[in-house]
């Protein structure tokens, strides 16, 4: 049932995300971690890889409808690996 199935998980890095992402991985379905800390994406995605499952980490490059810092510094080498993602405020 979860064949073709992708995942996209904002703050999918640490917390409550992380623990998302690990229960799509166990469904079966592909993840994407998106969030600000590279980091800890790359080891979360690490860690899924290794329990057998698929995912994938972008960096995020908003948060709070601001650019994050951290994307101004890779936009020019990282583009095709970013996402647009932004952080909705209630």
């Amino acid at each position: 049932m979860s064949e073709g199935k992708v995942g996209l998980v904002t703050g999918g890095a640490s917390g409550i995300g992380r623990k998302t992402v690990l229960g799509l991985v166990k469904s079966g379905i592909r993840a994407v971690v998106v969030d600000i800390s590279e980091e800890n994406g790359q080891e979360t995605v690490r860690t899924m890889r290794s329990l057998g499952g698929d995912a994938t980490f972008c960096v995020s490059m908003f948060v709070t409808g601001q650019v994050s810092k951290p994307w101004r510094k890779r936009q020019s080498k990282h583009t095709d690996a970013l996402t647009m993602q932004k952080t909705l405020r209630a």
